[in-house]
C-alpha cells in the first residue's frame, strides 16, 4: 500500500472513532470500551513477551488502575478526566516501586512473583469492599 493512502485510511479510521459516540448506542460504546482495554492488555503483554519474560502482574496493575480512577471520582468527586490521569500516576508508581524488585528475577521466578503480586491486588480490593 502507498504512504499516502495509508495516512487516508488512517484519517478515515479516526474520524470514524471519533463520531462513534455522536451516533452510536450505550452497548456499542460498553463494548468499544472493553475491546479498547483488552488492546492495551495485549499490547502491554506483547511487549514483555517480546523482552523474554512472562509477566502475570500486568492485569493487576490495570485493575489497580481502575480502583484508583473508580475511587478517586466517586469519593472524591475528581473530574474523570483528572481521575483517570491519577489512576495512570497509582498504576505507574506501583509497578516502579514493584519492579525495582521483580524485574531482577528471571524466567520462572518472575512469573511466579508477578502471578502472586497480582492475587495480591485482588485480596486487597475485596477487603477493602
Amino acid at each position: 500500500m502507498n504512504g499516502w493512502r495509508y495516512y487516508i485510511f488512517f484519517a478515515a479510521g479516526l474520524l470514524v472513532l471519533g463520531m462513534l459516540p455522536r451516533f452510536a448506542g450505550s452497548y456499542i460504546l460498553q463494548v468499544a470500551d472493553i475491546i479498547l482495554i483488552y488492546m492495551t492488555l495485549a499490547i502491554s503483554w506483547d511487549m514483555l513477551l517480546r523482552a523474554g519474560q512472562i509477566s502475570f502482574g500486568m492485569a493487576g496493575l490495570c485493575g489497580l488502575g481502575g480502583y484508583a480512577a473508580a475511587v478517586s471520582h466517586l469519593n472524591w468527586d475528581l473530574n474523570p478526566v483528572a481521575s483517570i490521569l491519577f489512576a495512570g500516576l497509582v498504576a505507574g508508581v506501583a509497578a516502579l516501586l514493584i519492579g525495582f524488585v521483580v524485574l531482577r528475577l528471571r524466567s520462572t521466578y518472575f512469573a511466579i512473583t508477578s502471578n502472586r503480586m497480582n492475587a495480591g491486588r485482588v485480596r486487597e480490593k475485596i477487603a477493602v469492599l
